[in-house]
């Protein structure tokens, strides 16, 4: 008899990671400092995204204004608090679509030399954290690439 050869597709479920993930800065307390939130919804269709995100508020002070890219077609929530170290991001498609580019992009200064970390609040089955929601409201999130910068 002939083997069948063909395999399906793979499912792709989604990452969300830092743009750099990591990197050694020169530290100037004048610098606005830029990251980026980069998401990949693999091959699955999305309808929205919850991006909660922590820092070390002692080390970093975020700009309020987080910039949304163009991957969703609306970011209702984008909530930044410098006391408790948190950004809160929340977007939404109305059509379903592949999510695959820049979440959003904010910028931050440093207060002194050291490790600045940014870190996705995720914990797989969790609704109350990070997710990516796909056409079917399943929570696809699956890997994340959470940031280390070095300031000198």
């Amino acid at each position: 008899g002939r083997q069948n050869l063909s395999t399906p597709a793979a499912d792709v479920k989604g990452t969300l990671s830092f743009f750099p993930v990591s990197q050694t800065l020169t530290f100037d307390p004048k610098t606005n400092y830029t990251a980026g939130i980069v998401i990949h919804s693999g091959t699955r269709q999305v309808i929205g995204a919850d991006v909660l995100i922590h820092f070390d508020p002692k080390m970093v002070v975020i700009d309020p204004k987080v910039s949304a890219g163009t991957v969703f077609e609306q970011s209702p929530i984008s909530k930044v608090d410098n006391t408790a170290g948190t950004i809160t991001l929340g977007f939404l498609n109305f059509q379903p679509r592949v999510a695959d580019g820049i979440l959003a992009t904010f910028k931050y200064k440093v207060k002194g030399v050291g490790n600045a970390r940014f870190w996705f609040d995720y914990d797989p089955g969790s609704k109350t954290d990070s997710n990516i929601v796909d056409k079917n409201q399943e929570d696809i999130l699956a890997n994340i690439d959470n940031a280390f910068y070095t300031f000198k």
